[in-house]
């Protein structure tokens, strides 16, 4: 009894886990559901500068191009394939404010972890990994569906057990208000899952 008396707490008083009302012809409550998915793939930003020459550092200047080349070498070296490069022309090429050196912006999708650690170990002067973001699979009609139809289930459990406390019974559904519209669309982040949330008003005659 103790037990019914906090989840009954617990659900008027959680805010959107628990929100109703409760008539004597109806009841409006609002069900969720969640579903957690993995990661598809890992967007990868860098760039490739010329080397500007150094008489103090001793440094040779080296082109834009050289550094280029030396670059997909080592991916190819790496089997990472070289055409899934993309230039940012957005971007643009840049002249570094500090040494005045050209630097192109590029971007790469990886299909794992394990080619991200292989990109990362290309050590090549001019060569510099700025950014990576996971990917998730875009938004489905069939992943939309099924977090409905659980979060109606969520509202159903809900809306039995405070009508049980009324002393009423769950009836027929008398309406049904989507509170999201949709689940989120392809989105990245930097972890390698990500959970979508879904939630339902659903109003029930009480009987």
């Amino acid at each position: 009894m103790s037990y019914l008396k906090t989840l009954i707490f617990c659900l008027l008083t959680t805010g959107v886990m628990g929100q109703s009302s409760v008539t004597q012809n109806f009841i409006k409550i609002v069900g969720q559901s969640s579903s957690t998915v993995d990661y598809n793939g890992i967007t990868v930003e860098f760039t490739i500068s010329e080397i500007a020459p150094n008489e103090y550092k001793k440094v040779r200047y080296k082109s834009i191009d050289s550094v280029i080349e030396e670059v997909f070498s080592e991916m190819t070296r790496l089997n990472i394939d070289k055409k899934e490069v993309k230039q940012d022309f957005l971007k643009g090429v840049k002249q570094n404010n500090y040494n005045k050196s050209l630097t192109n912006h590029y971007t790469i999708e990886l299909k794992d972890e394990k080619e991200l650690i292989a990109f990362s170990q290309i050590l090549v002067e001019g060569y510099k990994l700025t950014k990576f973001d996971y990917l998730y699979p875009s938004k489905n009609e069939d992943l939309s569906t099924k977090l409905a139809l659980e979060s109606i289930d969520d509202a159903k459990i809900k809306a039995t057990v405070l009508a049980n406390h009324a002393g009423k019974k769950v009836g027929n559904i008398i309406n049904i208000e989507d509170a999201n519209k949709n689940v989120k669309n392809r989105n990245s982040s930097n972890k390698k899952e990500k959970t979508y949330s879904y939630s339902i008003i659903v109003t029930y005659e009480l009987l």
